[in-house]
């Protein structure tokens, strides 16, 4: 889950694996399968990661239960010891009766905490509300994320994003609501009764508060949890239990510079909560009207509760609906065999009043969950008497598994209508995949202003796409070193391998400068011409925060004729994604191009793992 810091990372405290199998027929196995291990023994952290297509990762420690399901999974274990994690794999057909385990050392009990406050003191932390499990809930005992896992921006309408929290070198502690002045609060809480006006029907709340200045302390607990123990009634950007509001106990899960998450758990749910520190420099531009607001001039398409059908095979020949049923606002579609292209699976909701303007501009915001990832659908939204008079068409929309909220913004329409009729078109989804539609919200906005520079508005090409124009950089294999001590004297390369298109980069020594610390791929065709504009991604993923990198990319023969130079990058221990977009050539042309990572300052022992790298010509979604 998030991401986890690293300080100092021994790789030499994982143990070679076990293999515990084989399956029975029709059930994943875990043969060949194996999973990523390192341990931060500065803070006692372990960060586990698995990733691999068709099947999903079931994570436990010291032969306990399910723990987590995530792809990378980073926890704390503070006593000194020897530990065990396993991996299950699991896919549509069910789980591996066979588990791959590891055994990694914590080398000594946390006694003093210096190291988890200096990561968080001086900032200030808010949920971080564009990832995905920034809240969540679970079962106690887990990482209080399989019941409920919110997507990017939630709940952008309940005033929990703007809450501000900090925490002192001195103890301190201060709980900002920010502009909208109000907490965040569960429909079963005691606190605030005045403002739990819905409680009958199981609906959370806000309450205006002041600003709160408290105190915290760390301290670990008896399992080995690192803990940030809040005094009693203080408050926290959501408060979902009594519990929570009165003890104020925080498990840490992991934790980095600029990334933290915690758990509080009763011993009757675990609820999951990430921070981040970074400046909030996307926070949600729309303040979302309620689903049954006035406002809200799709409502009615929450109310109809009955959907018309028109599926057909490939031949276009129409064939039998999906299972259907519509229950308190949610419309759900159970998918069938269908011909496998746009338009084969038309599902849609009729003769809904609204009052569509042309040339207005719209928001629309509704929310998805699908029981399987699905890698296309169409949304639609046009006048009833003629399908061409269109408020919105997306055709290339795809959902993960679980919750989905699909925003979309600033659409101009291209008609007026008084009348509205909603497609979704699942042509081409497998049979036997469960969708939920719900809260349909259809407002007014305005005309978007876009920033070519931000990576979210970037249609990415695959890394093996032919889009890809430094596809090479992930197939050359090897990198030409270049390390010096603080007198620029020439020492020893870092620890190096490739394989599957990762380079891991070890760093044997620590350095003190830029450009003391460099690693390139080099001799990669590279076709860069002057003056057209580029979009640069590559996945890195480090076992410790570094405060500092130089990523550099410029012509094979002359390193002042440069597409990029950026030496005041960082990266948090996990897994990052460097992304530069709208980057305009200066300068000359070039034909074969060297890439530079240059970790000068770096600290002995940090590891990273570069992959992935996209280099293609701008193109917005």
């Amino acid at each position: 889950m998030a991401g986890a810091l690293f300080a100092g990372l021994t790789m030499t405290a994982c143990s070679p694996e076990s293999f515990d199998g084989p399956d029975q027929a029709g059930l994943p196995t875990v043969s060949g399968v194996d999973f990523d291990m390192s341990v931060d023994q500065s803070i006692n952290q372990v960060t586990v990661s698995y990733n691999q297509k068709g099947t999903y990762p079931i994570w436990s420690f010291d032969g306990g239960k399910t723990y987590s399901t995530q792809p990378i999974l980073s926890k704390i274990f503070a006593l000194r010891g020897d530990y065990q994690v396993s991996l299950k794999v699991g896919n549509r057909n069910g789980i591996s009766q066979g588990e791959i385990t590891k055994t990694f050392t914590m080398e000594q009990t946390q006694v003093d905490f210096d190291s988890y406050k200096s990561k968080m003191a001086g900032k200030q932390w808010r949920i971080k509300y564009d990832e995905a499990g920034h809240m969540g809930c679970g079962p106690s005992g887990t990482d209080g994320l399989s019941w409920w896992s919110a997507a990017p921006n939630d709940k952008a309408a309940w005033g929990v994003y703007d809450d501000r929290i900090t925490f002192s070198d001195d103890g301190t502690y201060t709980y900002n609501p920010g502009a909208g002045g109000t907490v965040y609060v569960n429909w079963g809480c005691s606190i605030y009764p005045e403002y739990n006006i819905n409680k009958a029907t199981e609906t959370d709340f806000m309450a205006p508060v002041d600003p709160q200045t408290s105190s915290y302390t760390l301290d670990a607990d008896a399992d080995g949890n690192v803990t940030i123990k809040l005094a009693p009634k203080t408050l926290f950007p959501y408060i979902a239990n009594d519990d929570q509001y009165n003890a104020g106990e925080y498990r840490i899960e992991n934790i980095s510079n600029k990334k933290m998450t915690l758990i509080i758990d009763n011993g009757n749910i675990a609820w999951h909560f990430i921070l981040t520190s970074e400046e909030d420099t996307s926070a949600p531009a729309v303040e979302w009207v309620p689903v049954d607001s006035p406002d809200n001039l799709g409502a009615g398409f929450n109310t109809v509760g009955l959907m018309e059908f028109w599926w057909a095979d490939g031949g276009w020949n129409q064939i039998g609906n999906p299972g259907f049923s519509y229950n308190d606002g949610v419309y759900t579609i159970i998918t069938s065999e269908n011909g496998g292209s746009e338009w084969q699976a038309q599902s849609s909701i009729h003769h809904v009043a609204t009052n569509i303007v042309k040339d207005e501009y719209y928001n629309i915001r509704f929310k998805i969950n699908a029981s399987e990832a699905v890698n296309r659908f169409t949304f639609k939204i046009c006048d009833e008497a003629s399908d061409d008079n269109t408020l919105v068409y997306k055709n290339d929309l795809d959902l993960a598994a679980g919750d989905n909220v699909i925003e979309l913004l600033g659409i101009k329409s291209g008609g007026s209508f008084s009348e509205a009729k909603l497609f979704i078109d699942l042509g081409g989804v497998a049979p036997g995949i469960t969708i939920k539609l719900s809260d349909i919200i259809v407002q007014k906005g305005e005309e978007p202003s876009i920033d070519e520079s931000d990576p979210k508005l970037i249609d990415w090409a695959g890394v093996s796409s032919a889009e890809n124009l430094g596809a090479g950089f992930n197939s050359v294999g090897s990198m030409n070193f270049w390390w010096a001590d603080g007198g620029w004297n020439q020492i020893g390369d870092p620890g190096f391998s490739f394989a599957d298109g990762v380079y891991t980069i070890t760093a044997k020594n620590a350095t003190e400068a830029e450009w003391q610390a460099q690693n390139s791929i080099q001799n990669v065709p590279l076709e860069i011409n002057e003056g057209e504009v580029y979009d640069i991604s590559v996945k890195i993923v480090s076992n410790m925060d570094l405060g500092r990198y130089t990523f550099k990319v410029c012509q094979q023969e002359n390193d002042d004729n440069t597409l990029i130079y950026k030496n005041d990058l960082e990266l948090a221990s996990g897994e990052n994604l460097m992304q530069l977009a709208n980057i305009k050539k200066n300068g000359g042309s070039f034909t074969t191009a060297k890439m530079f990572f240059d970790l000068g300052g770096c600290p002995e022992g940090l590891e990273i793992k570069i992959s992935d790298i996209i280099v293609q010509k701008h193109k917005l979604k």
